[in-house]
């Protein structure tokens, strides 16, 4: 496995904070074999637990001063950072089906936005911030939805499938994938 998914890590040129996945269980292994990175292992990135947990981290774009975000015990997955960068929007599963939650930089405890017994993952804001468009299997089959930034409740974008959405940069259209198995990019 891999210590961070650098894929997964956002970079945002006016922010001088990245964030990325880590699996603490992965740290103590990386230290061992000599993989952290410098400025990772000097902040004393994270104490390994052998949770398996995956959690979300900030560290400048150097490297340094890397701290956890979450603490959730579970598995953060896709993560968004808001245009304004106050805040991250991502999805995990802790206990049970994953949902969505929002954690402010500054903030204390993560709010969860979606519940159910159904699975939300793939969070992407608009470019405006007023939208977070997300994939959901709450009709049976993954279809994008979009959800108010600001609260409120969740609308349905796609009918025929939808998985990871991106909307346009002028907000008139949102791009989506429907998955592995299905190639293409719809409007």
């Amino acid at each position: 496995g891999c210590l961070a998914r650098p894929s997964l890590a956002r970079y945002v040129p006016m922010r001088e904070r990245n964030a990325f996945f880590i699996q603490r269980a992965a740290l103590g292994i990386a230290r061992a074999l000599g993989l952290l990175p410098a400025r990772l292992d000097a902040q004393g990135a994270g104490d390994p637990d052998r949770s398996g947990a995956y959690e979300i981290w900030l560290a400048h774009a150097d490297g340094s001063s890397a701290r956890p975000l979450t603490n959730s015990g579970g598995t953060a997955g896709s993560m968004s950072w808001s245009p304004d960068s106050r805040q991250i929007v991502y999805d995990s599963k802790t206990p049970g089906d994953r949902n969505l939650f929002l954690i402010a930089l500054e903030g204390d405890r993560p709010q969860r936005l979606t519940s159910g017994a159904s699975n939300s993952v793939q969070p992407r804001y608009s470019l405006d911030g007023r939208w977070i468009y997300f994939a959901s299997d709450r009709t049976g089959s993954y279809q994008v939805w979009r959800l108010p930034a600001a609260g409120g409740e969740a609308e349905i974008v796609t009918r025929k499938g939808g998985f990871v959405a991106a909307p346009s940069a002028d907000g008139v259209f949102v791009y989506y994938s429907k998955g592995r198995t299905v190639p293409g990019l719809f409007r």
